[in-house]
């Protein structure tokens, strides 16, 4: 497995959720044109205007939740709510003043 932590300037992209109800999104997109607003070089030393690119993983190994095979929907609703707060999905493009330290 390959993983790392890239970081870009806070200002090249967007998220992009699939649906209004998505308090999560983990899509984004590129922003060009006039929505491509760079910050002053100064403005670019502060960590919050610096955020990681690729999403975290997961406990599982993965950067997506797997499936869950479940036929009772009541159930299978249940065992996701179990398992998001068990191990939830960080927020994509989060700024980099906002990661907690691994002494915690």
């Amino acid at each position: 497995m390959d993983h790392c932590c890239d970081l870009v300037p806070s200002y090249l992209y967007k998220l992009n959720p699939a649906d209004e109800t998505d308090l999560n999104p983990q899509e984004i997109e590129k922003l060009e044109g006039d929505d491509l607003k760079p910050l002053p070089v100064g403005e670019m030393g502060h960590l919050k205007n610096w955020v990681h690119f690729a999403p975290t993983l997961l406990k599982e190994g993965r950067v997506k939740r797997k499936e869950i095979e479940e036929e009772d929907d009541a159930k299978k609703e249940q065992l996701e709510k179990e398992r998001s707060l068990q191990d939830p999905l960080e927020p994509r493009l989060k700024p980099i003043n906002r990661d907690q330290s691994s002494s915690q």
